[in-house]
């Protein structure tokens, strides 16, 4: 199951960057719909960059710019038996971390999206977008705030 979401991502990086993966057709079917989906979250601006908050740091799958937005998101593949309509908490929290740490985006309101991919039944994806990334910022602040205190982690200023 790791494999098969591993070979998911790197062929939806991939893809992404206008490289045609050599795939099999099941990791075919799963990647097919999560295209279509980031195509109709804008166009892609980057995949896979890392992006430096106070404090903390992480890599973010995609982020896509339309008109309106900019959209911070993330790929999930599980092999569950139905799919989530809403974003796991944590799965926010970390995304709310990319949104803030992306910083001053000018006119345009950055918003987040996870996209679940099925690999128990491929071609089935749930695109769970939260546009109200800010209290769940603070969240993930506080949840950092433990972690480095339990972990005596203090980062350089």
């Amino acid at each position: 199951a790791k494999a098969l979401g591993t070979a998911v991502h790197d062929a939806i990086e991939q893809a992404l960057n206008g490289n045609i993966p050599n795939i099999t057709e099941q990791v075919t079917a799963c990647v097919a719909p999560v295209l279509v989906e980031v195509d109709n979250l804008g166009k892609v601006m980057f995949t896979e960059r890392t992006l430096i908050g106070e404090g903390y740091a992480g890599k973010t799958d995609c982020v896509a710019e339309n008109h309106d937005f900019i959209t911070v998101i993330d790929f999930k593949t599980t092999g569950a038996k139905k799919l989530p309509k809403e974003s796991y908490d944590e799965h926010r929290y970390q995304l709310a971390a990319y949104a803030k740490a992306l910083g001053n985006t000018g006119n345009k309101r950055i918003r987040t999206a996870n996209i679940y991919i099925s690999t128990a039944r491929p071609g089935e994806i749930s695109v769970c977008i939260n546009d109200e990334w800010q209290e769940d910022s603070k969240t993930f602040a506080l949840i950092l705030e433990l972690w480095k205190r339990v972990n005596n982690y203090q980062p350089q200023q």
